[in-house]
Formats: C-alpha cells, sequence, structure tokens
C-alpha cells in the first residue's frame, strides 16, 4: 500500500513519500551500524518491489516455450530471455524506486536517466501518468474488475 501512495504522491510537489521520510528517521553517518542500518532501510522497500516486479515476469504463461520451469527443466533459450527481460526492467525499476524514494536527486545515474525529459511523453508527463493509470489498474484488480468484464462476454 505504500508503494502504491509513493507512485500516487510523485507527481505532487513536496516530499510525501513515506520511505524518504523514513530514511531521514535513520541517522546516516559515516560507517558504523546507523550507517549499515540506513543502507538496510532503503534496500527493504527496492527488493520488495524487485521481488513483485520479477515473480510477476516469471509467472506469466504467455510465454509458453520461454517460461521459466522448475526443477532445472527450463532450456538455455528461455534462460536468456528471462534474463533479457530482467536485465530490461532493472534500470526502470531503479529510476522509479529513486523517484519515489525521493531522497538525493543529484545522483549520476539520475542524471544519466534524466534525458527522458526530452521527450514530453517519456518526460514529466509519463511521472504524472503512469501512477494513475498502476492505481487505475490496482482498483480495477481489487474489485474484481476482470472477471465482471468477461461476464458480459
Amino acid at each position: 500500500a505504500s508503494v502504491l501512495f509513493s507512485e500516487l504522491v510523485l507527481p505532487l510537489p513536496g516530499r510525501l513519500s513515506p520511505f524518504g521520510h523514513l530514511l531521514d528517521l535513520v541517522p546516516h553517518g559515516r560507517g558504523g551500524a546507523w550507517a549499515a542500518l540506513h543502507l538496510l532501510v532503503a534496500l527493504l522497500p527496492l527488493l520488495y518491489m524487485g521481488s513483485c516486479c520479477y515473480t510477476g515476469l516469471f509467472a506469466l504463461t504467455s510465454f509458453t516455450s520461454y517460461r521459466i520451469r522448475p526443477r532445472h527443466q527450463s532450456t538455455a533459450v528461455a534462460l536468456l530471455v528471462n534474463a533479457y527481460y530482467l536485465m530490461r526492467m532493472q534500470f526502470s525499476l531503479g529510476y522509479n524506486y529513486l523517484m519515489i524514494l525521493d531522497y538525493d536527486t543529484n545522483c549520476s545515474f539520475t542524471r544519466l536517466m534524466s534525458n527522458m525529459s526530452t521527450v514530453p511523453f517519456f518526460g514529466t508527463s509519463l511521472n504524472v501518468y503512469a501512477p494513475l493509470t498502476i492505481a487505475a489498474l490496482c482498483a480495477f484488480t481489487t474489485c474484481h474488475g476482470y472477471a465482471r468484464l468477461l461476464s458480459f462476454v
């Protein structure tokens, strides 16, 4: 719920993300236990978002010949295709995580990905409309909208 809330408040001005406020509560220094705790608090939302994203990717059954099978039954091509999709998703997931975190926007990864703002759709407009689309899909799934839609067919 906090990831969805962070996605929804992403286009709003100000720092409204609970993850950014949580990181502010944990002191970080040059080393020691506080720095390790700060890194752990920063890593937990990314691990959660990554596990949700990658579990959903591996659960897709539309790629019948490229799906990951249990007990070492996957082919080499299936492993390569899934690794390719996983690599393509990691940068967008990292960029989204940094946007949600709203902690320090002056890092090299953000400067590398800031070229998206030159194209209007992928720049500010995408950061406004993509979270709203995600929220609409979550509400549609929660209300069993797919089953209700298919009952009319």
